[in-house]
């Protein structure tokens, strides 16, 4: 058997005592080729977006998601500078993002645009005795988006953004959970499709206990890599695998071996020497929490105001007491104690508290 072994090396001094868990929708991991070829070249700022904008509902569950551009740049690695540019597709008639005299025209504003105006588009093939199945689905991510700004100081802007109900659902059931500090030291935007990738991989080999042996060809897709020549793809795959393990805490190792019925040894097989543990308490705590909230609001407010759920979660002045009603009993269910709610004057509290949970 003809093998090339490649030990994790593991540069990165953080820990993951330090680094910050993200719940990324699967559907985004899944599908990064679909995401490539819908959105072009905006395709990586959309996945940053995204991943942003889970970082900010996994650690802010009671708040409205609200983007910066200042803090945009600081989390994510951008040049304000370039993300302030107007977006080239801004320049023609068919494309100018013009809603009520409002443009939508820096690098930023023209990718939440798109991500308002088209859903995600994904494909997936299936087989049944006697028939092949093609498909295509789609999920929106985005369905409401606004820019803040004092018309004394334009240049400074917010952009609140809310998420759509099928996406909330997916963080809260189909998700995977990928580190932000790596994600962002990956590097480039196959890094990151393919880091988000062996993050799912990871928790799967956690639990089956095993090394994982993916696709050759559908490792290559996730991460962009087209090339007739399996040798360069090959090539371009290893350099991927080895800069990952060098720049993030995802610790494995990976081997090409020749299977039966191949020439060359482009079958692959990753072994994962260590897990990143995350609180399995505190995620439950987090889904019941959401979810207690959500049959509270759907009680009260469906009738009258379907569609704000995110914004009276983040909302100080509407049943306050009953948050932290709820907060107290979700706590005691999974911690089996009681908590002191003595410092939870408002939801930004409880945010706090919840950041406070091991």
């Amino acid at each position: 058997m003809t093998t090339t072994a490649v030990n994790s090396q593991n540069s990165t001094s953080s820990s993951t005592n330090t680094l910050s868990p993200v719940r990324v929708e699967r559907n985004i991991i899944l599908n990064a080729a679909d995401i490539n070829e819908h959105y072009g070249t905006d395709a990586g700022l959309v996945r940053d977006l995204i991943v942003y904008i889970c970082y900010n509902y996994t650690h802010n569950l009671f708040g409205f998601n609200r983007v910066s551009l200042t803090d945009f740049c600081k989390v994510m690695g951008y040049k304000k500078s370039n993300l302030s540019k107007r977006h080239p597709a801004a320049e023609t008639r068919k494309h100018k993002p013009s809603i009520n005299g409002y443009e939508w025209s820096s690098q930023l504003e023209y990718t939440i645009f798109r991500m308002i105006k088209e859903n995600i588009v994904f494909t997936y093939k299936a087989k049944v005795p006697g028939m092949n199945i093609e498909g295509i689905s789609s999920i929106p991510v985005l369905v409401d988006a606004r820019v803040l700004y004092d018309s004394r100081r334009p240049q400074k802007r917010y952009y609140e953004l809310k998420l759509s109900k099928e996406f909330i659902s997916n963080l809260l059931s189909y998700y995977s959970t990928v580190f932000l500090e790596d994600y962002i030291a990956a590097g480039t935007q196959r890094n990151k499709s393919l880091f988000m990738y062996l993050s799912m991989l990871q928790h799967v080999a956690m639990y089956k206990k095993e090394e994982i042996t993916p696709y050759f060809d559908h490792l290559c897709k996730i991460a962009d890599i087209h090339y007739e020549n399996n040798r360069e793809k090959k090539r371009h795959l290893q350099k991927a695998l080895r800069e990952i393990q060098e720049r993030t805490s995802l610790n494995f190792e990976f081997e090409f071996y020749k299977a039966a019925g191949q020439s060359h040894a482009y079958s692959i097989r990753i072994v994962f020497k260590e897990f990143n543990k995350l609180s399995p308490k505190k995620e439950m705590f987090k889904n019941q929490l959401f979810n207690k909230l959500q049959d509270f609001y759907l009680y009260k407010y469906e009738k009258q105001y379907p569609n704000l759920f995110q914004q009276w979660l983040g909302n100080n002045e509407y049943d306050t007491e009953i948050k932290k009603e709820i907060f107290a009993e979700v706590y005691e269910n999974v911690y089996h104690k009681p908590i002191d709610m003595s410092q939870a004057h408002n939801v930004a509290d409880l945010n706090e508290l919840i950041a406070c949970i091991a």
